[in-house]
């Protein structure tokens, strides 16, 4: 963590807690918490984000509301073909995304819950990360914040 923590042209901090099982809810919630931001976006690790990410967050920003996004759910033979063959999502064509969605590459459009691309003004989220902890019980994950 600490090299990539040095590479990162964004201030990067580790959040840990004990493996005690499935508890991404805690982890994401202690990572908001300890988030020193004006503004926070979280994504899910195996999610692969358009490049205009964080500005298409920015430009829905709006103080007190949450702002989520949906994913693509990729095939999992389709998802070995990408790594395998470097194949760049972001430089698909409507006619190829129209053409893999045929061939079954992705199953389908799927709204997110409110964590796998979430983003919210610092203070709105971290009440609703602090009310939530309150009621989680303790758990593991690995969150970098």
């Amino acid at each position: 963590m600490a090299e990539l923590a040095a590479r990162s042209p964004v201030p990067l901090r580790h959040v840990w807690q004990p493996d005690d099982g499935f508890r991404l809810a805690e982890s994401r919630n202690n990572g908001i918490l300890a988030a020193t931001g004006d503004y926070i976006i979280t994504l899910d690790g195996d999610c692969v984000p358009q490049r205009d990410f964080i500005a298409a967050h920015r430009k829905l920003a709006e103080p007190g509301y949450m702002v989520t996004g949906s994913r693509i759910l990729l095939s999992q033979a389709f998802s070995a073909r990408v790594l395998a063959e470097g194949i760049d999502l972001q430089s698909l064509t409507l006619a190829d995304k129209l053409r893999y969605r045929l061939q079954g590459a992705w199953a389908r459009r799927r709204s997110c819950c409110s964590s796998c691309r979430t983003s919210a003004a610092a203070a709105t989220a971290s009440a609703s990360a602090a009310s939530r902890a309150a009621t989680w019980p303790s758990g593991a994950a690995t969150w970098n914040a």
